[in-house]
């Protein structure tokens, strides 16, 4: 955003939302992505082992059953992230070659990425409505591919005041119209937006957590072991006797 104000160029960013990420994953398309990538390796079958035997427990007031989880992967689990980040990376990266996105408009010429990705969320950019309106309907179709569909009521668009057009999108018969900012994990952020702007919601959080533990930073127990420190370092001086060194300031 910073550099689309320097170099004054308009900006349109479209937040995405996996619907039901984990649940509908096809394992199937996973599993051979992973076997492209890894190859017939003792890796490669420990995570077919994670993914191909997966049972889930449900606990009711009647009893626990147990069943075979044949979609989806294991929320929570320690391969999850790993899991799904490849998923997504995988198939923009797809969508990317087969529809060749470097070959649209760019926002800047040397910037062939045009998107960012965190888990089932991602934020994809570009310097014009159409251009963004053909390259989410393009993931769209390549997700499907790996029973994944994105939420477009979820999805959040945000286009700078010098986007030409009417600040809206209709995808797939969804209408997505335009915000006047972008929300990224609890950031409001938008073209032309000061330091001052980005940095005071930290610090109001910074504050806020700190009144929310003060009892615990500056008394309380940490105020008694520095009253107990001290008054230890001042029995040993006075009897002349060695005094432990104590870990921590005081």
């Amino acid at each position: 955003m910073e550099l689309c104000r320097e170099w004054g160029r308009p900006l349109v960013c479209v937040k995405v939302d996996v619907a039901k990420a984990f649940d509908t994953l096809d394992r199937k398309v996973l599993l051979s992505k992973l076997r492209s990538r890894l190859g017939d390796t003792p890796e490669m079958r420990a995570w077919e082992g994670l993914l191909i035997h997966t049972e889930a427990t449900l606990l009711t007031p009647w009893g626990m059953s147990n069943f075979v989880m044949r979609s989806g992967i294991r929320q929570g689990a320690v391969e999850s992230p790993c899991f799904f980040s490849m998923v997504m990376e995988e198939a923009v990266m797809e969508a990317a070659e087969k529809f060749r996105w470097s070959e649209m408009e760019l926002v800047f010429p040397d910037l062939v990425h045009e998107h960012a990705l965190f888990m089932d969320d991602g934020v994809f950019w570009s310097c014009s409505l159409e251009v963004a309106r053909d390259r989410i309907a393009q993931l769209t179709e390549v997700l499907l591919t790996y029973g994944l569909k994105v939420n477009l009521e979820k999805c959040q668009l945000y286009c700078s005041r010098d986007v030409r057009g009417v600040h809206k999108l209709v995808v797939q018969g969804v209408e997505l119209k335009a915000s006047e900012h972008l929300d990224v994990m609890g950031l409001k952020l938008r073209k032309g937006m000061s330091c001052c702007e980005l940095i005071q919601p930290l610090v109001a959080r910074a504050k806020s957590k700190f009144w929310e533990i003060r009892s615990l930073v500056c008394g309380g127990g940490a105020a008694r072991q520095t009253s107990d420190g001290a008054a230890q370092l001042r029995s040993g001086y006075l009897a002349g006797v060695d005094v432990p060194v104590l870990q921590g300031k005081y």
